[in-house]
């Protein structure tokens, strides 16, 4: 030990000096820990070795003290031990260790127990339960040699070969092809009233059973592979739209029968669907709409200037009306048999729709292809784009939490808004709105969701919310999610004035200040006006707009720090 300009040397009982040290750690009594040719604790200027009389059977390779007082040591070749101060307790591969070489041990703050192995990649140890982890597309190398939890909670593996990896526990679960989803492929989502969960994909439809996946294509009678739409009948029966072979009906016994134009069916792509009263059900096309009723289809006509409209969303709002967005025809509302039409010369941002959702007050929300998000509340049209600090101007589904928020999927990903801070922006208290955006690090293994179809997204009994994407099924459940997201942590990359770079903010020209994130994540949680910043001598807060760096301009001179 070198201490005090001069170097110390500790030998154990036996005159032993230590050979080597692999690894060492301080627990909470004092004591010090050394890996080396054997374990090593040095305590009250006092050495103690521990080998194979003592119970361990290997050379102690990583160290780290558990939030109980123990020491989990690693080893070449023998497991994992646990020292509780006077007896050693082994895991070994037999126990489900994925490899008994270990290079690194990390005890994280959730009270995890890391281990990285040689040969068996990355476990995690917690309430006596071993897991061995991969990364989302199962590419973590083997061989795991060294282990680092940072300020937010990521854990970042170094490993030999296979470059550096970050996991982060997220609040987004997806089911793909390695939790047994063959397609990963998703077009749309729904629950059924037996608690069953339909997925429809590119390669057929799935059931998730009893934690199962139940799989379905044309060879068991369904119209088609590729499915865009589901709905459940009043007597359980599902309902499934197909891309090329019509709309396919699955009663009770999982039997399928198929209705195709012969049967009267406008389009044979069938996008939408909606069931109304009395087992009836609307069906959206791409060559307009149809009502099912008592065994035959009957046209919906005079409701669309082009009778070849692709009908892309339907909703039965509280009131008995339908709602029918279409793609490049607007959204027509039909009561007691009467249409309305309304259009972007009525006040829509785009005459494409996509998403149609009638919140707990009444207001219906339009998701557009282009246009972003429009309200329709009181008769009146409120738009919300990329420039209010939308994510995005393609809306594929629209979901309301039990907290009454808004959650929408996109190509850019899932994301987030208070709707009291869309009710701010349509009342012109305020001149934009904050959006959290959730992508890979949340656990949504790919952010570009799936739209065009119906329903594109799903609320569970349970209050959690399903979203389909390229990646997968991906669940969230809101209730488990904090609130508001913290602020970010920025840099301060320099200061400028007069168009030069300064080391202090003086200059009677703008101040600039480019500012970048501290974390990956954050670079991808903006949207709009996610960052505000104020000086002493402004009012108030201003936000910053545009990608990172965020460049922060103050017209007059500032003293102190900005």
């Amino acid at each position: 030990m070198f201490e005090g300009g001069r170097a110390r040397v500790y030998r154990d009982r036996d005159g032993r000096t230590v050979k080597g040290g692999y690894s060492f750690v301080e627990t909470d009594d004092g004591s010090l820990w050394i890996a080396a040719d054997r374990l090593y604790r040095l305590r009250d200027d006092r050495f103690t070795a521990y080998g194979e009389e003592q119970g361990l059977p290997a050379r102690p390779s990583a160290l780290v003290g558990g939030a109980d007082g123990t020491l989990w040591v690693g080893t070449f070749g023998a497991g994992l031990m646990r020292f509780d101060g006077s007896h050693f307790t082994r895991l070994t591969a037999r126990d489900g260790l994925p490899g008994d070489l270990i290079y690194a041990l990390l005890n994280d703050r959730d009270g995890n127990l890391w281990i990285g192995t040689s040969g068996g990649g990355l476990a995690r140890y917690r309430d006596g339960t071993l897991q061995s982890l991969t990364d989302e597309h199962g590419r973590l190398t083997n061989d795991v040699m060294s282990l680092f939890e940072d300020a937010e909670g990521s854990l970042w593996v170094g490993t030999n070969g296979g470059g550096l990896h970050r996991f982060k526990d997220g609040d987004f679960t997806t089911f793909g092809p390695p939790e047994g989803l063959g397609v990963p492929t998703i077009a749309c989502l729904l629950e059924a009233t037996s608690g069953d969960l339909w997925i429809g994909t590119s390669g057929g439809v799935f059931r998730l059973h009893e934690g199962k996946f139940d799989r379905y294509t044309r060879k068991d009678g369904l119209a088609g592979d590729a499915v865009f739409s589901l709905a459940e009948g009043d007597g359980g029966e599902i309902w499934v739209g197909t891309g090329e072979g019509g709309l396919s009906l699955r009663d009770r016994r999982g039997h399928f029968r198929t209705f195709t134009k012969a049967q009267g069916l406008p389009g044979s792509f069938v996008v939408s669907l909606s069931p109304d009263r009395g087992g009836a059900l609307w069906v959206g096309t791409n060559l307009g709409l149809s009502r099912f009723e008592r065994g035959r289809f009957i046209p919906s006509s005079g409701l669309f200037e082009n009778r070849s409209l692709l009908v892309s969303a339907l909703l039965r709002d509280s009131r008995g009306d339908l709602w029918i967005g279409t793609h490049g025809g607007g959204l027509v509302r039909l009561h007691d048999g009467a249409p309305t039409t309304f259009t972007s010369r009525e006040g829509l941002s785009s005459d494409r729709i996509l998403a149609l959702r009638e919140d707990r007050d009444g207001t219906i929300w339009i998701g557009t292809e282009g246009g972003g998000l429009d309200r329709l509340r009181d008769g009146a049209f409120t738009s919300y784009t990329t420039r209010a600090g939308l994510c995005s101007d393609t809306i594929f589904q629209i979901l309301e939490d039990e907290r009454g928020a808004l959650w929408m999927s996109s190509n850019d990903g899932i994301f987030r808004v208070a709707k009291d801070l869309l009710a701010a922006f349509a009342e012109k208290r305020a001149a934009s709105i904050d959006c959290v955006l959730y992508g890979r690090s949340d656990g949504i293994r790919s952010s570009e969701c799936n739209g065009g179809s119906q329903p594109a997204g799903w609320k569970g009994r349970d209050g959690r919310l399903w979203f389909p994407t390229a990646g997968g099924a991906v669940v969230v459940d809101p209730a488990r999610m904090h609130g508001v997201p913290r602020p970010p942590s920025v840099l301060v990359e320099e200061f400028a004035a007069d168009g030069r770079r300064l080391d202090r903010p003086r200059g009677r020209g703008p101040l600039v200040l480019p500012v970048t994130p501290l974390s990956p994540s954050d670079h991808r949680r903006r949207c709009g006006s996610a960052i505000a910043w104020r000086a002493s001598t402004t009012t108030g807060w201003r936000p910053a707009r545009g990608a990172w760096p965020i460049t922060l301009i103050c017209l007059r001179a500032i003293t102190g720090s900005a």
